[in-house]
């Protein structure tokens, strides 16, 4: 598709301000079908234990009670905070969804973001967010985002996706230089299919590269988990959605939500730290989980998955 320079650079806001109510139901239930297939792999490869901090975003609903959502935050001894969530009123053009994994300070390994929503267009964003200044650590770069290249390339190419250029300075500088952050017009055929093979592909080559990874030195793990959790604090609090969240949940539960989604008010200790002083609930019945998705491998906290599906009025399901 052919671009002017107008065109380039994009705002949630503006393009919800372009086209404001467009059903996009349809596009929020294939997005969210492949969130759940991302997040079941990765449910089967990490021990992960849900903190009790984020359970009373099971769901919450808007002003309005038009619009709602659900978030999950995880934790576990190789996983700093995983993020399972989405938000929204897609009916009414806007919903936003995040499934992102941040490693504990253990592993060089890049940490993992996906983001799928509509507002009203259809928008992904899929990154290896490195550990390192990559401008700097050469190896680094050429380890972990050289094998992602090709894909940035050939995307940048498909003439049914347009690169999507922030207007956010911190969102620019955020993205690293292979994140697949794309936008499509609505129903343009064959982009759900995109999404999802690229989804699978940048996942399994995420897997791939933790265990593979290299370990960081104990002496500098304090200094790496400072370092992600004031990235992780920084793309949450100056995520320009924020301002369409508010718009629909108020500006208080939009201020919960933003701490929870870099873990400000977790009660589980991080990876490597001393035990929290808030103690986590301890669970002792299993929640519900979706089908396939395996128990707790021996954690004195158990896992809790997210519930399956039902049917609502409202956006269906468990887990900004």
């Amino acid at each position: 598709m052919a671009e002017s320079k107008q065109e380039r650079f994009s705002s949630v806001v503006g393009l919800l301000k372009d086209k404001p109510a467009i059903d996009n139901t349809a596009v929020f239930e294939q997005f969210r079908a492949i969130q759940d297939e991302l997040f079941a792999k990765i449910w089967k490869r990490f021990a992960l234990s849900l903190d009790d901090s984020t359970k009373h975003f099971q769901p919450y609903g808007s002003l309005d009670g038009q619009a709602s959502g659900r978030l999950h935050g995880f934790s576990g001894r190789e996983m700093d905070w995983l993020i399972y969530s989405w938000v929204g009123n897609p009916a009414q053009s806007f919903c936003n969804m995040h499934l992102t994994a941040w490693l504990g300070p253990q592993t060089w390994a890049p940490h993992l973001a996906f983001a799928f929503g509509t507002f009203p267009v259809m928008f992904f964003l899929m990154d290896l967010v490195p550990r390192k200044d990559v401008s700097i650590e050469a190896g680094y770069l050429k380890r972990y985002l050289e094998p992602q290249n090709a894909s940035y390339l050939r995307l940048r190419d498909d003439p049914r996706l347009q690169a999507f250029i922030s207007r956010t300075p911190f969102v620019r500088a955020a993205v690293s230089p292979v994140g697949l952050n794309f936008i499509s017009p609505p129903g343009t055929e064959g982009v759900i299919d995109i999404v999802r093979a690229e989804a699978h592909r940048t996942l399994d080559l995420w897997l791939d590269m933790v265990e593979s990874a290299e370990k960081v030195a104990p002496r500098d793990r304090a200094a790496l988990a400072a370092r992600d959790l004031a990235f992780r604090r920084n793309a949450a609090e100056l995520d320009p959605a924020n301002v369409v969240v508010e718009g629909l949940y108020g500006r208080e539960l939009t201020q919960r939500l933003v701490r929870a989604l870099w873990g400000g008010d977790r009660v589980s200790a991080r990876p490597g730290s001393p035990a929290s002083k808030r103690p986590q609930a301890t669970v002792t019945r299993r929640a519900a989980r979706p089908k396939g998705r395996p128990k707790a491998r021996g954690t004195s906290t158990a896992r809790v998955a997210p519930k399956s599906r039902s049917r609502t009025k409202s956006p269906r399901r468990s887990a900004k």
